[in-house]
């Protein structure tokens, strides 16, 4: 038995899994997902960058959100990307700038061939959250690197 164990089984799904959780999150909880971006910057942590394999003045871009319950309201997921711009094709930026989709769902509707690598994940017992980390891949280069965090309690109810 791991430290992971007292976590609800559909978290332990969405923490180890290498594809998108908006899908998952609407079918779960029956309710539409709706994602709020809260902070757009250039600001990146050069931790960050190492892990895209990025040249040192390759522009990057941050975007903070929340994933939340279209009805509900409930935040299912908060969630940091950060993206290599000139890694990435237009249309994708476009429909990830809307602000229409999240990330996932704007590759899919971009028809973007990607490969995400989940690179880690755990939980933090004293903030009550369970967290991945993963890069996305396109065209055999890092594009993003996106961290997750959900708080454990809206999985406690189902």
């Amino acid at each position: 038995m791991t430290c992971y164990a007292h976590l609800p089984s559909f978290l332990k799904v969405l923490i180890t899994s290498d594809g998108t959780v908006t899908n998952m999150l609407e079918a779960w909880f029956a309710e539409a997902i709706h994602v709020e971006v809260e902070q757009e910057s250039t600001t990146v942590p050069e931790h960050d960058l190492v892990l895209l394999n990025a040249a040192p003045g390759d522009h990057a871009l941050c975007r903070t959100t929340q994933v939340k319950g279209k009805t509900s309201g409930v935040c299912y997921l908060n969630a940091t990307a950060v993206v290599l711009p000139n890694r990435v094709p237009q249309a994708t930026l476009d429909c990830i700038g809307s602000h229409e989709a999240g990330i996932g769902k704007a590759l899919r509707q971009t028809r973007s061939e990607t490969l995400r690598e989940v690179l880690d994940w755990g939980v933090d017992d004293d903030e009550q959250i369970a967290w991945r980390c993963y890069r996305i891949v396109m065209s055999g280069q890092p594009v993003m690197l996106i961290t997750e965090r959900f708080p454990i309690a809206p999985y406690l109810t189902r």
